[in-house]
C-alpha cells in the first residue's frame, strides 16, 4: 500500500484530534493520482472526499491491498511497516500547533523519488514529496 499523508513543518497531523489544514487542489490531485488504482480513506476523512470515488473503511490499513492508496490523518501506521511500499507527503509548508505526529522514521528506509510544488486554494505553496523502497 501507498501511504497518503499531510504534514506540517514539524511533521505533525492533527492538533486537538483534528486536521490542521485541508485543502481542495491538494485532495483533487491525491483523488487523480489514485484513480487508476483504490483510495482507502477512514470516516473521519470521508468527508474530504465526497465527492469523489473512495472506499472507506474502519480498517483501511488492514484491507487496502499492494499498490492502493491509503490517506492517513489520525491512524498509526506504524503497525503496518511490511505492508508500506511508498509514501506521498504533502507538506504545508507551514508549522501549526500538534500533537498527533507522523512517524519520520518510516523516511530512513525510503528513496525520495520526486518533489514538486503547486498552488493549493488554501495555501500559497504545497509541496508532493513521493517516496518509495
Amino acid at each position: 500500500m501507498i501511504i497518503i499523508a499531510c504534514l506540517d513543518d514539524g511533521n505533525g497531523m492533527l492538533f486537538n484530534k483534528r486536521r490542521q489544514s485541508s485543502d481542495e487542489v491538494l485532495i483533487n490531485r491525491v483523488s487523480k493520482l489514485s484513480a487508476k488504482s483504490r483510495l482507502w480513506v477512514n470516516d473521519y476523512s470521508a468527508k474530504l472526499f465526497a465527492k469523489h470515488e473512495v472506499s472507506v473503511s474502519k480498517d483501511f490499513l488492514k484491507e487496502a491491498a499492494d499498490g492502493e492508496y491509503c490517506f492517513v490523518e489520525n491512524a498509526d501506521i506504524t503497525e503496518f511497516t511490511e505492508k508500506i511500499e511508498g509514501l506521498i507527503l504533502y507538506r504545508w509548508n507551514r508549522k501549526y500547533p500538534s500533537d498527533f505526529k507522523f512517524p519520520i522514521g518510516f523516511l530512513e528506509n525510503m528513496r525520495l523519488v520526486s518533489t514538486e510544488n503547486f498552488v493549493g486554494n488554501s495555501h500559497p505553496e504545497i509541496t508532493e514529496e513521493i517516496y518509495s523502497l
